[in-house]
């Protein structure tokens, strides 16, 4: 299940989706017993993505094996940003009560690039209000990811100022396992 999905065309006749903005939106109940992503940019969509100001969260528990809020599998893209998304809870902004659900893994932002791929930034992101237990099955990968980023070794991701969990209020990341 997709909130957004974006594939462009990288064999034959190039034409990517560049310069695009995806901002103010809430992306919620995306959810589905596989995979689900609110934003899911594929191989071939171009660069110059903006991803801001956002909100990812589900009104009632997740059933997913993957739960992603923003996956920009891309491997020739670049200057992207992801900032100042907000992602968990059950309204926009974190709000509400704690996302929650039983997964394989939930993702925050997730970023596969190559060595073509520069300037990319995750900045400015709040990750929180979230209570997820970890499925029964899963003995090989974490049950959260917050942010990761895969490239090679001349690719640029900056990863600044993002904000996972809440120290002064209730709104932390916690997981159980499952027996």
């Amino acid at each position: 299940v997709y909130g957004i999905v974006c594939a462009g065309n990288s064999s034959g006749t190039t034409q990517l989706n560049s310069d695009n903005v995806i901002t103010g939106c809430n992306i919620y109940n995306y959810n589905s017993a596989s995979n689900t992503y609110g934003i899911y940019l594929l191989t071939g969509t171009g660069s110059n993505w903006l991803i801001q100001n956002n909100s990812f969260y589900n009104t009632s528990p997740i059933a997913a094996t993957l739960w992603h809020a923003v996956y920009i599998n891309n491997i020739s893209s670049g200057d992207n940003s992801v900032q100042n998304n907000y992602i968990g809870g059950t309204l926009p902004n974190c709000g509400g009560s704690a996302l929650s659900g039983t997964m394989r893994t939930l993702y925050g932002v997730y970023l596969r690039l190559n060595s073509t791929s520069v300037n990319n930034n995750i900045s400015g992101n709040t990750i929180k209000n979230i209570n997820v237990t970890k499925n029964s099955n899963n003995t090989t990968t974490n049950v959260y990811d917050g942010i990761i980023g895969f490239h090679s070794s001349k690719c640029s991701i900056n990863i600044n100022n993002n904000v996972m969990g809440d120290t002064i209020s209730n709104d932390n990341i916690n997981i159980t396992a499952s027996s």
